[in-house]
C-alpha cells in the first residue's frame, strides 16, 4: 500500500516555501480506502500555536482507515480531506506563539485531531 500511494521521503531536508498550494492524498466522501485520490488544496494558514511542516515521511494507521469509511469524516468533492496521522519533516513556518521550535527544525508528530489536515501531503 505505501509504495502504491505515497512517495518515499527525499534526502533533501532543506525547507522550501515557494508554493501556495499543497498536493496530498485523501478522500472526498465515505467510500473507504480504495477511494483515495490525489488532491491539490490551498496551503493551510497557520495559527498562533501552529507549525507548518514540509512532510518528509508519513504513515497510515487504523484511524486513517476509519476516516476513509466515514468516522470523523466531513469530506466532500468541494472540500476534500487529506488523510494521515503520523508524520515527520522540516518546520518551514512557525506561529507567533511558538517558543520551542524554529524554521529548519526536523520534527516528528502524531496529529491531535482528525479534524486537522492530514500529513499525506507536501505540507
Amino acid at each position: 500500500f505505501y509504495k502504491k500511494y505515497i512517495s518515499p521521503p527525499t534526502q533533501d531536508l532543506q525547507p522550501k516555501m515557494e508554493t501556495t498550494s499543497v498536493k496530498g492524498l485523501g478522500i472526498s466522501g465515505k467510500d473507504g480506502i480504495d477511494s483515495l485520490k490525489e488532491f491539490t488544496i490551498p496551503l493551510p494558514e497557520i495559527k498562533s500555536n501552529d507549525l507548518l511542516v514540509q512532510i518528509k515521511g508519513n504513515a497510515l494507521n487504523p484511524v486513517d482507515y476509519k476516516i476513509t469509511e466515514g468516522v470523523f469524516n466531513n469530506a466532500s468533492e468541494e472540500k476534500p480531506m487529506i488523510i494521515g496521522y503520523d508524520g515527520s519533516g522540516v518546520v518551514v513556518k512557525v506561529g507567533d506563539g511558538v517558543k520551542d521550535f524554529k524554521v529548519g527544525d526536523e520534527v516528528y508528530y502524531s496529529a491531535s485531531s482528525p479534524a486537522l489536515p492530514g500529513n499525506c501531503a507536501d505540507f
